[in-house]
């Protein structure tokens, strides 16, 4: 799409930094344009509208305002001014220091020290100067460092601040009285000494934001035109409506960048969401896994064969609704009521319940199945952001802090790697400040880092785990137990646990927007570990353990139908903590006095085992007793 006039202008209005840069020219001298500097601007034109480079535009408008010459300094190539014509290269040579201007009208001058005596002489009421205005670009990289001023560079900004300061309005026929403007064009206000901002009344910072929704819809209606002309009315406006709905907070450029990729993948006007995520994500949405043609299977699979109940034991309930939940994901329909759902994570699920009962586990079953590794499970134990600050961690110091150029670990990872099962572990121990973070997560789906990058969810499934409502809270402060193992049934624990997560996020955190975007129908409770179930962990974790002496020692163990039996009552006699508690058990009463006993035994590779006895002896230590099978 080139930079020609376009049609389809109807509604575009007049940026609004360039409707404050036309009201406050008449009051202030300089003026710091920062943020979305890089973009194209829609400029309503008689016969519809023209697309231009930021620079570009603010040239053409200055001009429109009756600046007959526009000068632009960079201190990569120095000096050049618009319009190139004759008459105003003869008449910016009047200027004091640019006589030398070639007939290209530009001009070899890096030097901070000529340009502040420039802005110095634009700032006189001098008639052989015409009205004219300075725009001094990548004016962020005058400085090394901002913090700390070579000599030179604090002697350039006071010059500049004293030419403000000393600046006088001039007249022109039929123009109110102004300034002729010096404007600075910054990554961020921050890049320029903060004395020569502040509280200096001839500076005046304005924020170039992010096109707007009408904005982006007239713009995208070119775009969509532009990758299928042929296509109906109808179609083209819903593509457009698509395209300007799902690119909030991005630039015009961006739409443009949208719509060549489309073309060049040849993507459809009706999949137009799938060119805006994989620009987003910097990876084909066709490649992602979640089109996999045999994910539908696998999840049939998963829910007929049980797969998830032989990972995660004893939770038909919760693994019923996980899979229930999945489904659903694979449709795109999670958060399909809402207007933003297109850019929501795939999945949102809040795992709740007694520690030990398979919550992580499930987490990594999910992975598994549908990322195909376990491992794609990004993992934060929120217990480690406990403190108000500690956010720099997931998204990165800001500007001017220590590590602000490394970045987040949560960032960068997705970045990295956007398909993948993010896990935060017992949310409920982060600083409230941390879970403001998550409102953008669940809400839109991005998250802008420190370095002011945006990374997206849209591809992956936010988990959150947390133990509230096992314990509850008197008034004096003490916690007693909300459920136990002798809670009855099911339906009673879930009703207790969702009842004391609702009460904390409405009434401890008083932050109920944040329930609200995780879906009170998203919480998933774990019910306690049932003794049957715990039977079955008992006899995994202990053929690992047995497997595992296979493998790397060479040596057999079996245990005899007393041994076992003993052992097994030991382990599952308290099930308040689950199978993890199951495992701890098991390995403090089990492996340590096997491996003890194997010592003793001077047990060699290839050697076998017959463990006829367990118990604690006099001492109260445990023990395995074992006999060599030959």
């Amino acid at each position: 799409m080139s930079n020609t006039t376009m049609p389809l202008s109807t509604g575009l209005k007049r940026p609004k930094w360039l409707r404050d840069l036309e009201r406050l020219l008449g009051v202030r001298r300089h003026f710091v344009f920062d943020h979305n500097i890089r973009d194209d601007v829609a400029l309503a034109r008689e016969d519809g509208f023209e697309l231009l480079p930021f620079t570009d535009a603010l040239r053409s408008e200055l001009r429109r305002l009756g600046y007959s010459l526009v000068i632009l300094w960079n201190p990569v190539t120095g000096l050049s001014i618009a319009p190139k014509d004759d008459a105003s290269i003869a008449a910016a040579r009047l200027i004091p220091g640019l006589d030398k201007l070639n007939p290209s009208g530009e001009l070899d001058m890096t030097s901070t020290l000529r340009l502040s005596e420039l802005v110095a002489r634009l700032g006189q009421r001098d008639p052989a100067i015409p009205p004219c205005a300075l725009i001094v670009d990548y004016a962020s990289r005058i400085p090394k460092s901002v913090a700390t001023l070579s000599e030179d560079e604090r002697n350039f900004f006071l010059a500049c601040e004293k030419a403000a300061n000393d600046a006088r309005p001039i007249a022109q026929e039929g123009y109110p009285t102004r300034f002729n403007p010096i404007i600075w064009l910054c990554n961020r206000a921050q890049d320029l000494p903060s004395w020569f901002l502040l509280d200096n009344p001839g500076v005046h910072t304005i924020t170039v934001s992010t096109p707007d929704y009408d904005t982006r819809l007239i713009v995208a209606a070119n775009v969509v035109r532009s990758i299928n002309p042929s296509a109906s009315g109808e179609e083209q406006k819903h593509a457009a409506q698509v395209l300007a709905s799902q690119t909030e907070g991005m630039r015009l450029a961006s739409l443009k960048e949208i719509g060549n990729l489309a073309r060049k993948e040849a993507i459809a006007l009706g999949d137009i969401d799938d060119a805006i995520r994989s620009y987003q994500l910097g990876d084909l949405v066709q490649d992602s896994p979640w089109r996999s043609p045999g994910l539908k299977e696998r999840i049939r699979t998963a829910d007929h064969e049980q797969a998830f109940s032989r990972r995660v034991k004893g939770q038909p309930l919760a693994v019923s609704k996980v899979l229930d939940m999945l489904k659903r994901s694979v449709f795109g329909l999670t958060g399909a009521h809402t207007r933003s759902s297109q850019a929501r994570p795939k999945g949102i699920m809040f795992f709740a319940g007694p520690t030990g009962v398979g919550k992580t586990e499930m987490a990594k079953t999910i992975a598994d199945l549908i990322f195909g590794d376990d491992r794609a499970v990004l993992r934060f134990d929120m217990s480690e952001f406990s403190s108000e600050h500690s956010d720099a961690r997931l998204i990165g110091a800001p500007p001017g802090y220590v590590g602000y150029e490394v970045g987040g670990e949560l960032t960068n990872a997705l970045r990295e790697k956007p398909y993948r099962v993010i896990l935060f572990d017992e949310i409920e121990k982060a600083h409230p400040r941390i879970l403001d973070k998550f409102l953008q997560i669940l809400e839109d789906g991005r998250l802008t880092d420190g370095r002011g990058e945006t990374v997206y969810f849209s591809e992956s499934i936010i988990i959150f785990t947390s133990n509230l409502g096992i314990f509850v809270r008197q008034a004096d402060g003490t916690r007693i137990p909300n459920v136990t193992t002798e809670t009855k049934p099911y339906e009673e624990v879930e009703r207790r646990i969702r009842s004391a997560i609702t009460d904390h996020f409405r009434f401890e955190l008083n932050r109920p927007e944040i329930l609200n975007r995780i879906g009170e129908d998203n919480i998933v409770v774990f019910g306690f570990i049932q003794p049957d179930a715990a039977r079955e962990i008992f006899k995994s974790n202990l053929e690992g353990i047995l497997s595992k002496l296979r493998q790397e020692g060479d040596i057999a163990v079996i245990l005899n139908a007393e041994t076992q039996s003993a052992l097994e009552a030991h382990c599952i006699a308290d099930l308040a903590n689950g199978g993890r508690g199951i495992g701890a058990r098991l390995e403090a009463a089990f492996t340590n006095s096997l491996t003890r006993a194997l010592f003793d035994c001077d047990a060699d590779r290839g050697s076998s085992w017959r463990a006829t006895n367990f118990g604690k002896n006099v001492s109260g230590a445990y023990f395995v007793t074992l006999e060599r099978q030959t």
